[in-house]
């Protein structure tokens, strides 16, 4: 069998942030499918301070694809050097380094270097890639009112199989919940979905919403992670996961939100805005987890 290609590319753009800001969103990998569209979801392996390993879903090619990614972080130099394999195509691979350099105090040069074999690059588009990270660090100054992040901890009674399966059909949702006006779904492939939901009510109040989401099912570990494809304003992306523990009387849910709101839409009253955000979702919940709860119910009762 010949040798693959090597292929070879870099790009260089200038980012109006601190180099160390620039540094911080690079190295934590599990906030990219906040920053970046392709990524899905990232799980970390490992981590020793200095060399980690990730998994990664990200869209490509109208698929999720799954890669193992492994890095070695270097703060002092602000470098971060990686290879990354996509587990169902043994022959593609990627590697290199991302770096930021300081041009003063508020102002960075960020590069990627990387080199990659195989008919299917794994990251044919390294400039979308710096750009998405560039019009993430200049809102550096508002970082922290942009980013939402809480849990809920809830209690559903019903077995975990019943509730994930019920979160597994939301194509089945229409009329159910009460703000749902529409809802449909579409297997991507085993164990992920892809739904549209039309909602009357969005988190900037009684107004029509569409919402797109994709889903990822680990029904072994009781966990559904997703994320918006599609978000309501003033959300600019959301990700998400349901993760479920059985207990005496049914499953305590633990469910996580990490919310990027809109830079245009916090410069008036953050607060506010953050705090009706959080509402949305909290009300979401408990109209899911109740719905959820009767679903148990009648199926447990129409198995007697």
């Amino acid at each position: 069998m010949p040798a693959q290609r090597m292929h070879a590319a870099q790009q260089v753009v200038p980012v109006a942030a601190p180099a160390a800001f620039v540094y911080r969103l690079l190295a934590d990998a599990r906030r990219w499918p906040l920053l970046m569209p392709r990524y899905v979801h990232v799980e970390r392996i490992d981590f020793d301070g200095v060399e980690e390993r990730l998994w990664a879903w990200e869209l490509a090619c109208d698929r999720v694809r799954r890669t193992q990614v492994s890095r070695v972080l270097d703060p002092h130099t602000w470098s971060i050097d990686f290879e990354q394999h996509d587990a169902a195509r043994p022959g593609g691979s990627a590697a290199g380094r991302w770096s930021v350099e300081p041009l003063g105090r508020e102002r960075s040069l960020l590069t990627l270097h990387q080199h990659y074999r195989g008919p299917h690059s794994l990251d044919a588009a390294p400039a979308a890639q710096l750009e998405w990270i560039r019009r993430a660090g200049e809102h550096w100054e508002e970082a922290n009112e942009l980013l939402l992040c809480f849990e809920e901890r809830v209690h559903v009674r019903g077995p975990a199989d019943l509730l994930c399966g019920f979160l597994q059909r939301v194509g089945e949702w229409t009329g159910k919940p009460a703000h749902v006006v529409r809802a449909k779904a579409r297997e991507y492939q085993p164990g992920v979905q892809l739904t549209t939901v039309e909602t009357d009510v969005g988190p900037a109040g009684p107004h029509p919403a569409t919402i797109e989401t994709l889903w990822l099912s680990f029904p072994h570990a009781g966990r559904i992670v997703h994320k918006d494809l599609r978000a309501p304003a003033p959300i600019a992306a959301r990700t998400g996961e349901w993760s479920l523990e059985p207990d005496r009387d049914g499953v305590t849910a633990t469910v996580s939100h990490q919310v990027l709101l809109r830079p245009q839409a916090v410069r008036t009253a953050p607060a506010q805005l953050r705090r009706t955000v959080r509402e949305w979702l909290c009300s979401g919940t408990a109209e899911t987890v109740a719905l959820a709860e009767r679903h148990a119910q009648d199926t447990l009762r129409r198995r007697r």
